[in-house]
């Protein structure tokens, strides 16, 4: 004989959702403790937070510095404004976007001649042009003319007024004289660019801009003329001019390396307040002062839904998988499953009412009508006829007019009305029903059911023990007692 229970995914869940009420508790268990839970911390959390002392504001923070402190963090500030300006130097600035080994270079040559009636010495009117082009104003000038947000200081860094050269045009190439043979009325400006066109643009505009200033020379000093005598434009390697841009970036590199220094020095007090300096001086950042005698609000604290939730979830997760087990690893009868692990015939089920009347009783009668849902639907006078028959007919064939009636969960059954009616109908066809007690426990059972000769058992689902209902399948094997079949009975 064999006894290997069975197991069904179906079976199990509609075991587990017979239990619904303890998944509920539970549930609704683990949701309060962890919502309390969670609402206990956040209340501690809020009194806290209404009895903590205000935070000083940035303000406050920087007037308790020292004047060390504060010395430290303005010299931050001093190289931060150092380094932004230069930032700016070298996103703007023409004469550090020029290649040195691609210098495009425009030299203009004036002779400069005072007229024979003027006081004035030529070095002199030489000299205003000299500051002229030096000091900016003639940048300023070009600026106006100029289309574009370039600013003066961009223009004034890429003239220059060579001295002692004097440039002449032979066949298209620029000559240069020794200083030697200089003229003293020769002056001359250069301008030096990336672009080729642009170097052009800006060397028309200086042409037009000294012949205003000359007109204006004129009124000041007094008169003279100032010839064009020739205009070369070139490209050149100006290894000066890489000695220049490698000057401005070792001091660019030399006040980032001090400004980093200095800042990781600072406090973390004093980074915030560096950080916020310009809206500690606005007046922002500062915390309302609260009068002495107000009283201490406290913020309103709410019981978590989302905790509850998760509680519940929790919960309702972890009775299921209990009752999975309880289901997997029970001792108790299972259904009609484990009359086919004993080798016992089916002759039928039944539902039968539990006897107690529980809270929401129609959610667990929900659950029985969906379990069977797909099954043929019987009245209970049906049921009992089928069983009635399957019963007749065995008896008919083996020749049986009395069966002994037991169980292993004893023989309460026998007062009930189907129990009742079944006896009935096969009194009617000579067919005599005598209950007795659990034959593999009771002495007195097990005579009447030797002297019987065929046992009929009817077994309680959820009720009924599976090893005693096994040991009762072994004293018949042992006794020659015949099992004619099982009636198992759903509570």
């Amino acid at each position: 004989m064999k006894n290997d229970r069975s197991i069904t995914v179906n079976k199990v869940v509609w075991s587990v959702l017979k239990h619904w009420r303890s998944i509920v508790i539970v549930a609704l268990v683990c949701g309060s403790v962890l919502m309390g839970m969670r609402f206990y911390q956040d209340y501690n959390a809020a009194v806290a937070s209404a009895n903590a002392t205000p935070p000083a504001s940035l303000s406050e923070i920087r007037d308790s510095f020292s004047a060390n402190e504060l010395r430290e963090i303005e010299y931050v500030r001093k190289y931060q404004n150092i380094i932004d300006s230069a930032d700016r130097y070298f996103a703007n600035s023409i004469l550090m976007q020029i290649p040195y080994d691609k210098v495009v270079k425009v030299t203009l040559q004036y002779q400069v001649v005072p007229e024979a009636d003027i006081d004035v010495s030529t070095e002199a009117l030489i000299a205003a042009y000299d500051n002229y082009v030096t000091s900016g104003e003639m940048s300023d000038a070009i600026v106006e003319r100029l289309q574009g947000d370039i600013e003066a200081q961009y223009i004034t860094e890429i003239l220059s007024v060579p001295t002692n050269e004097i440039f002449t045009s032979q066949n298209g190439n620029a000559v240069i004289y020794n200083s030697s043979e200089v003229i003293d009325n020769i002056f001359t400006v250069s301008l030096i660019h990336y672009d080729r066109d642009k170097a052009l643009d800006i060397a028309d505009i200086i042409k037009d801009v000294l012949q205003d200033y000359s007109t204006k020379l004129d009124k000041s000093i007094g008169a003279h003329s100032m010839v064009f005598q020739t205009e070369n434009i070139g490209v050149e390697a100006d290894y000066l001019l890489f000695g220049k841009q490698n000057e401005r970036v070792d001091a660019y590199d030399i006040v980032s390396g001090s400004y980093l220094g200095k800042l990781g020095n600072l406090t973390e007090q004093q980074t915030e307040v560096y950080n916020n300096w310009d809206d500690i001086d606005a007046g922002e950042n500062l915390h309302e002062d609260v009068p002495e005698d107000s009283a201490l609000t406290m913020p309103a604290v709410q019981p978590s839904l989302r905790m509850f939730g998760i509680g519940a979830v929790a919960g309702a997760f972890v009775m299921i998988c209990f009752w999975m087990l309880a289901y997997m690893c029970t001792k108790k009868v299972r259904g009609e499953m484990d009359f086919d692990a004993c080798n016992i015939y089916r002759l039928g089920e039944k539902q039968v009412e539990s006897g107690r009347k529980r809270l929401f009783s129609k959610v667990d009668r929900c659950i029985k009508r969906l379990e069977y849902e797909n099954e043929r639907k019987y009245s209970e006078e049906q049921i009992v006829k089928l069983i009635y028959s399957n019963i007749y007919l065995k008896c008919k064939k083996k020749n049986i007019s009395m069966l002994c009636v037991t169980s292993s969960a004893g023989v309460s059954f026998a007062t009930e009305a189907w129990y009742m009616e079944l006896k009935e109908l096969l009194k009617t066809k000579g067919i005599m029903l005598k209950e007795c007690e659990n034959i593999a426990h009771f002495a007195d059972a097990l005579l009447e059911a030797s002297e019987i000769k065929n046992i009929l058992l009817v077994e309680t689902e959820y009720h009924s023990e599976f090893d005693s209902m096994v040991e009762e399948v072994e004293v018949c094997k042992n006794n020659d007692i015949d099992i004619l079949g099982g009636i198992m009975l759903h509570a």
